[in-house]
């Protein structure tokens, strides 16, 4: 994944995809902690690459809620109106 940021830039699909994967990985290890500051950092910049209405963006907000769901956070599935990241209800 470094190589595909240097190589392609921070902003690069492949990256965002990479890094998603990685988050991903993180949350199937039950790192949580490590997935939740992953997906928040790509949802920050694939909002504002990509926008918050594109699929990829919207799909990692799901997989973001993933985590949540599997560390029976429920609360926490809530998204916030900017579609950013879960967050608590109003």
């Amino acid at each position: 994944m470094d190589i595909k940021r240097r190589v392609q830039g921070p902003e690069h699909r492949d990256t965002l995809y990479a890094i998603n994967g990685l988050a991903d990985t993180y949350t199937a290890a039950g790192k949580y902690g490590q997935a939740e500051a992953t997906f928040r950092q790509l949802l920050e910049v694939q909002k504002r690459v990509l926008g918050a209405e594109d699929f990829n963006t919207l799909r990692t907000l799901q997989d973001f809620a993933l985590v949540y769901l599997l560390q029976g956070r429920y609360a926490m599935l809530w998204v916030s109106p900017d579609r950013t990241r879960p967050t608590r209800p109003p």
